[in-house]
């Protein structure tokens, strides 16, 4: 999960307004001037993922911009970002502006029904507020970044809400663009999501064999593989994980069927299948099926009406 963090500062590094419209807080096309600050502002004491300053017209204010990335959703992490906010609020230079905090929320790992709006703190008399702003990428469209058009952006797809065909045309662009380290990011997303029979096919459909050999000679692309098999010795996966799995393979099975037998798509058939192994195995029969009645009969689907 670590990963997905580090992902979010090379977002940031390599295009930064498109990060900034991921998270919520420019468009893409504002004009605006924007000045970032280093995550260290107190030397040797991280104070914020990532901190802009802001001015949207040439006459009118400057404000922050505090956004902050986790993996998964963590309260103790939230009381983290709450003091960092606080600190911010601390320095000179930034004390008379005007401050905001987003979250970017990466998985839906352990994340609560409703996210709450505000934090509040209290010390003695004290009493601290502060009222958060998310992006749950789970929730956004794979459409929304192809919108964008911005290539830093594309290895988010395997964590919103897309289709296969969605991984195919991120993965195509990705190819052609041919940054390791764009690619290798978007692998490790799209671990989060899909068991390694599901990675071995997008590397096997999606990318040329060129393109994997290269990514494996490379020192992101051998730390991918490391990481890859420290977590499959780890027991279980983490909680939130499997869900995504299914949601993944569901979406491949809506795909497949789209594909090739349009008149046996039956969401609400799709959507009972409660069970990774039993997806995997209909998407299994459903992609060697030669017929809509076949098709049909992988499904339990009545042939012929009846």
């Amino acid at each position: 999960m670590a990963n997905l963090d580090h992902g979010s500062k090379r977002m940031s590094e390599r295009d930064r307004r498109a990060f900034l419209a991921l998270a919520g807080c420019l468009g893409l096309d504002e004009a605006a001037t924007v000045r970032q600050f280093e995550r260290e502002i107190v030397p040797g004491q991280k104070i914020a993922d990532h901190l802009y300053r802001i001015r949207r017209s040439p006459t009118g204010p400057e404000q922050v911009e505090h956004i902050e990335s986790v993996a998964r959703w963590k309260p103790r992490e939230v009381n983290k970002i709450l003091e960092r906010a606080l600190s911010i609020s601390l320095v000179p230079r930034l004390r008379s502006l005007d401050i905001h905090t987003w979250i970017i929320v990466m998985t839906e790992n352990d994340a609560p029904a409703v996210f709450p709006k505000t934090f509040t703190r209290m010390r003695g008399a004290l009493r601290c507020y502060l009222r958060i702003r998310y992006k749950l990428i789970r929730k956004t469209w794979a459409k929304w970044i192809f919108q964008l058009g911005r290539i830093a952006l594309l290895p988010l797809v395997p964590l919103c809400r897309h289709t296969w065909r969605d991984l195919e045309k991120a993965a195509e662009l990705l190819r052609q663009e041919g940054d390791e380290d764009l690619i290798s990011q978007f692998l490790s997303n799209a671990r989060v999501r899909y068991a390694e029979e599901e990675i071995a096919r997008i590397e096997k459909m999606l990318f040329e064999r060129e393109t994997v050999e290269i990514l494996a000679g490379t020192k992101a692309g051998k730390k991918l593989v490391r990481d890859t098999r420290k977590d499959a010795t780890r027991k279980g996966i983490e909680k939130g994980v499997d869900k995504g799995r299914l949601i993944g393979i569901q979406d491949a099975i809506r795909q497949v069927l789209e594909d090739r037998f349009p008149a046996v798509v039956n969401a609400a058939a799709i959507d009972r299948i409660d069970d990774y192994e039993q997806a995997r195995k209909l998407f299994a029969s459903l992609l060697s099926a030669k017929s809509e009645r076949e098709a049909r009969r992988a499904l339990s689907l009545p042939v012929n009406g009846r």
